[in-house]
């Protein structure tokens, strides 16, 4: 039952970005294309969601058929980003993408190294609106008809599976989306409650009909704010699953970041740490009395051994 219970989870954070996909006529990727950049601007338009550089979404969403509560936290920046889903009593999932590792700890799954198609879901959940690279996060879209004054786009995945999308047309938001769960039941999610933050008009209600009955609130949304780079800091379980190569070690670059305290691009023997300053001479290679980035890389593969 547990097992079954996480697989819902999954859906309900993932339910219709799953993707890559099969061709489509230019006419088809037009008419599509036209859809989706309304709902761009219907959400605030490109130049300010590709403007985030960081957001912080924190929520709950509950089981509602078991009347099981989780909380929901995720943190993006840069690039980098990390979700995690506390469920009372059981435990918690864990995504996240650092540099170019994705990575889950699972509390049923266990913890893994994610490839392929699970990378690429994570990264579309990564994205403040997947939609403004529909084509390569989704890849094949259609038009496939009109209903309760919605436009219907089908997306189709190279699992064979589609993805439907509801697209208002009086406010070009999405209000519905039907799909395939990862545990292969359908289900339909309903999006409501659009608010600004930022700038950004972003659902704060998810309603996802299945196997379950899923609902997710986000409570608070911050656009552009501080978040330490540590967040994304890959677990020490995760470190030990990477190919060493993939975990690498100091760089030059990381020895000045460390040491360069006046950012002058040279450590100075005032700068370098004591243990380096009794070697500072056969470092400083060209005796100009400081240690440049070249320079630098000898204590990187010093370090490194």
């Amino acid at each position: 039952m547990y097992q079954s219970i996480a697989k819902k989870m999954k859906l309900a954070v993932a339910a219709t970005v799953i993707g890559a996909m099969a061709p489509m006529s230019m006419a088809s990727a037009a008419s599509v294309q036209d859809v989706v950049d309304k709902y761009i601007e219907a959400t605030g338009g490109r130049d300010a969601q590709a403007g985030v550089k960081s957001m912080t979404r924190k929520g709950q969403f509950m089981l509602v058929d078991m009347g099981m509560g989780a909380g929901l936290e995720s943190y993006m920046k840069d690039g980098n980003f990390i979700q995690t889903i506390a469920v009372e009593g059981m435990g918690e999932v864990v995504q996240g993408i650092t540099g170019d590792v994705v990575w889950q700890m699972h509390f049923m799954e266990g913890d893994s190294v994610l490839e392929g198609e699970q990378a690429d879901g994570v990264k579309v959940l990564a994205q403040v609106n997947p939609y403004l690279d529909w084509e390569n996060n989704f890849g094949a879209g259609e038009i496939t008809g009109e209903e309760d004054g919605a436009t219907i786009v089908t997306f189709t995945g190279e699992d064979g599976n589609d993805s439907v999308v509801y697209f208002n047309n009086e406010t070009g938001l999405i209000s519905k989306s039907e799909g395939v769960g990862l545990d292969g039941s359908p289900a339909t999610t309903n999006y409501s409650d659009y608010k600004e933050v930022g700038g950004i008009n972003f659902a704060h209600t998810m309603e996802i009909l299945g196997a379950m009955t899923i609902e997710i609130t986000i409570d608070t949304i911050e656009v552009n704010g501080d978040i330490s780079d540590d967040t994304f800091t890959v677990p020490e379980v995760i470190q030990a699953m990477l190919p060493e190569e993939d975990t690498g070690g100091v760089t030059a670059e990381q020895v000045m970041t460390m040491m360069d305290a006046d950012g002058d691009g040279k450590i100075t023997m005032e700068e370098a740490p004591e243990q380096l300053q009794g070697a500072f001479g056969m470092v400083d290679m060209n005796a100009d009395g400081g240690i440049d980035l070249e320079e630098a890389q000898l204590i990187a593969d010093f370090m490194n051994g």
